[in-house]
């Protein structure tokens, strides 16, 4: 018999190499709490599978990571288990039995969120901002720039993949909402969408900034996500991306 268990997961992802598990069994987040679940279960007859695949160095608060075991383990000693094993920058936070129908990738909604920080951050700060001189960043120009991704479009120009991997590809993506907030030197940008394309909030992100620094011109960006031109080579860091929410 089967059971299924839904793991909430938080994570800084610094010194990995994104969710999805790569030869080096510790160098993704995937690979680590696979690794942990084999130690805890004493087996490798599991599988895992997370609702959002994020990318290298892209930090989590509220992942989901749907399990399937053939056993039914005590609840509270995998939790603790888990944590036990699991390095100090990856954290189970909380974990519930589930049906075998729940689909851990259909959410309703997903929120993300970027970090920006205008002055050189500090020891403590440069893991989790990207960072844009204030003498170049033009904060106007960059939140006219970033909003024009909200709404209905078809994001193909936004997406880290070959044109010829694109092909038959669904891009059209709707982009509910976009906040950004600023507070002194630091800003933030909030994106909310039922779903995202490979690279696409790093890669408009990184557009905006260009725009914000006079690389580009505000029409560039339209013109590439009308599809009147090709895409550009800009794209932010994934230090100063988080998962912040996942909504089913």
């Amino acid at each position: 018999m089967k059971y299924y268990f839904l793991l909430t997961v938080s994570y800084d992802g610094y010194n990995y190499n994104g969710w999805a598990k790569q030869p080096n069994l510790k160098s993704t987040i995937q690979g680590q709490l696979e690794y942990a679940l084999s130690m805890f279960c004493q087996t490798k007859m599991f599988t895992t599978a997370a609702a959002s695949r994020t990318d290298t160095h892209v930090h989590a608060i509220d992942q989901k990571v749907k399990i399937e075991l053939d056993f039914l383990p005590n609840i509270k000693k995998m939790y603790a288990g888990l944590n036990k094993i699991l390095p100090l920058d990856i954290q189970v936070k909380n974990i519930e039995l589930i049906s075998k129908d729940f689909d851990v990738r259909g959410s309703i909604l997903k929120k993300y969120q970027f970090q920006i920080m205008t002055t050189r951050p500090g020891v403590f700060d440069a893991k989790y901002y990207q960072y844009c001189d204030e003498q170049f960043f033009d904060f106007k120009k960059f939140k006219k720039a970033i909003l024009v991704f909200k709404g209905e479009h078809n994001f193909r120009n936004f997406i880290a993949l070959k044109r010829d991997e694109i092909v038959g590809k669904d891009t059209n993506r709707v982009i509910d909402s976009i906040r950004v907030k600023k507070f002194g030197n630091k800003i933030f940008i909030e994106f909310t969408a039922k779903g995202f394309l490979k690279h696409q909030i790093r890669i408009m992100l990184g557009a905006a900034i260009a725009h914000s620094n006079g690389k580009i011109e505000l029409q560039d960006i339209f013109d590439v996500l009308n599809l009147r031109k090709d895409k550009m080579d800009y794209i932010a860091e994934g230090k100063g991306l988080f998962l912040k929410k996942i909504i089913y």
